[in-house]
């Protein structure tokens, strides 16, 4: 095989390996709460108002986030979901389209509400506890990520306001909920293949 075959080949595996590594989309349905659109404003849905999501109070709240954070998570624009809207509420999303056995990356933003005073978020995936967020009032946004496992093709993902003594009805916000799969060992090794190939080709030509 000639050396621009060989380099045709190489940037095949590597371009055919990140294809399959950047594919993955996300399993959460309205993960971003855009819908429905609040504008500027904020409310509070029952149950199959909010696409995706479900209460265990029948009340989801929705909220423009500069209605309720001094800024945007990650500084884009967006809205948030409540889980503090009248009440310690549950808000959970039933994932579909799983594969038992495969592990996915999970992240969502935590809101610590001003005046929200102490607050804590239990997030659970297939009844397993992920992680308790912590807030006090701060008006800060926190990033979370993790690799979470499914064990049947459905699971629960659930956002769980918990009474520590914090205001009822103010606190818990929850932004950009994302769930894609982890890439497959095959596919890290493909593109692994390319990268490898390609750094002894350009070893060869030096």
């Amino acid at each position: 095989m000639s050396r621009t075959m060989s380099l045709v080949f190489c940037v095949g595996l590597l371009v055919g390996g990140a294809s399959e590594v950047n594919a993955t989309p996300n399993l959460i349905v309205n993960g971003t709460f855009a819908m429905p659109a609040e504008g500027t404003a904020w409310s509070i849905m029952t149950n199959g108002g909010v696409p995706g999501w479900s209460s265990n109070l029948n009340e989801t709240e929705i909220d423009y986030q500069l209605v309720v954070m001094p800024s945007f998570y990650l500084g884009v624009p967006g809205q948030s979901m409540e889980a503090d809207g009248n009440s310690f509420d549950q808000i959970s999303q039933t994932v579909m389209g799983l594969k038992a056995g495969a592990k996915y990356a999970l992240s969502w933003g935590y809101g610590d509400r001003p005046g929200s005073g102490p607050q804590q978020l239990d997030v659970s995936f297939g009844g397993a506890p992920v992680k308790s967020d912590l807030g006090s009032g701060s008006g800060v946004w926190t990033s979370n990520a993790f690799v979470v496992t499914a064990t049947a093709g459905t699971e629960i993902l659930s956002f769980a306001a918990i009474n520590i003594g914090g205001a009822p009805s103010v606190g818990n916000e929850v932004a950009d909920v994302i769930l894609t799969q982890v890439p497959e060992p095959a596919s890290m090794l493909l593109l692994g293949s390319g990268i490898l190939g390609l750094g002894l080709l350009r070893r060869r030509g030096a």
